[in-house]
């Protein structure tokens, strides 16, 4: 079932008004009172230590998986190819030069931090990993197998792989098999978090976001961003029409509409994760925005039908740059190949 929030215009007029009658009260607003704003719209990661251990043979299988381009139909590229998880899980390079070649037709969306999202896909057309993850291997536009057999025999085929499938899966009677590639290859992308100042921030260190991105927050909360950018992806909960108070630019891609031809779904989008959002430019679904201030420029006009003022933009910037995290580099190392 997928949420669709499309607000009707009167609202984000109520919002904007209220907006300009509190902010010269907000100006000089102390880290708890940006926390008090911010903490029941957005949620802190921790990073499941137990669960990484328990889940440890499934993992490393998955970890191997990601890295094998014999997941691809022509065994030259892998996972890691477009979700450079060295880049924050995403690739504009490689999109833009298969955009080109007429290979794709949306931009690459980051892998990290997806364990509490709900959506998957630009479209939100699947309400879990596993499903995205399954589609992902057959899928003309992504890994393009022609069938889940040929993935089996491949992999059934490499002796190296047999004593990994057995260890993720000791109790499967036939451990080498689609279900359980997609099963370990989930497992793995939820190990994939970058905890970052915006943690520490809501967890309650009043020193985590500088004067700049403290004002970054209360305009984030001001304008309403909070309300679809929410739970500890601060998005991917929901899909929502792109190009509320103004036609999007770009009508070529319907977005949702596309797979349920339902009339009320059409550019209705998944809301964009924005952690790591000042590392994975391009933005939007059609690469449309290069730059970070760009994008947000764009969010202004065309889902709340303001101006949004330079400094307005450049602390909003300031803010983003608070969810940028860490890149887990023992977690994502790869594996030899077997």
């Amino acid at each position: 079932m997928h949420r669709i929030a499309i607000a009707p215009l009167h609202v984000f007029a109520f919002a904007f008004v209220f907006a300009i009658q509190a902010k010269a009260d907000t100006e000089n607003e102390s880290p708890q009172e940006i926390r008090r704003r911010l903490s029941p719209y957005m949620k802190m990661f921790v990073r499941d230590a137990a669960a990484l251990t328990k889940n440890k043979a499934k993992i490393d299988l998955g970890r191997t998986l990601f890295y094998d381009k014999r997941l691809s139909a022509t065994s030259t590229f892998s996972c890691n190819a477009c979700h450079d998880l060295e880049k924050y899980g995403t690739n504009g390079t490689r999109y833009t030069t298969q955009r080109e070649a007429e290979k794709t037709y949306r931009d690459v969306p980051s892998l990290y931090n997806l364990k509490s999202s709900e959506l998957f896909n630009w479209d939100g057309q699947y309400t879990s990993l596993e499903a995205k993850t399954a589609a992902a291997i057959t899928s003309p536009h992504e890994m393009n197998m022609p069938d889940k057999g040929t993935l089996v025999s491949r992999l059934a085929g490499s002796p190296g792989y047999v004593p990994l499938f057995q260890a993720a899966f000791p109790k499967s009677n036939k451990p080498v098999s689609f279900d359980n590639a997609v099963s370990a290859l989930t497992e793995f992308q939820r190990g994939l978090i970058t905890l970052a100042p915006i943690d520490r921030f809501l967890q309650g260190d009043d020193k985590a976001l500088d004067p700049k991105q403290l004002r970054g927050g209360r305009v984030f909360d001001d304008k309403g961003c909070v309300a679809c950018h929410t739970g500890a992806t601060f998005g991917g909960q929901m899909v929502m029409k792109l190009g509320v108070t103004e036609q999007w630019p770009n009508q070529a891609d319907q977005g949702l509409f596309t797979v349920t031809k339902d009339p009320k779904h059409k550019m209705a989008f998944r809301v964009s994760s924005l952690r790591n959002v000042a590392k994975t430019a391009p933005y939007f679904h059609g690469a449309s925005s290069r730059r970070l201030w760009g994008a947000i420029e764009k969010m202004s006009r065309y889902e709340l039908g303001q101006h949004i003022s330079v400094d307005d933009n450049l602390s909003l910037v300031a803010f983003l740059r608070a969810l940028t995290g860490d890149i887990p580099e023992d977690y994502i190392k790869k594996p030899a190949i077997p």
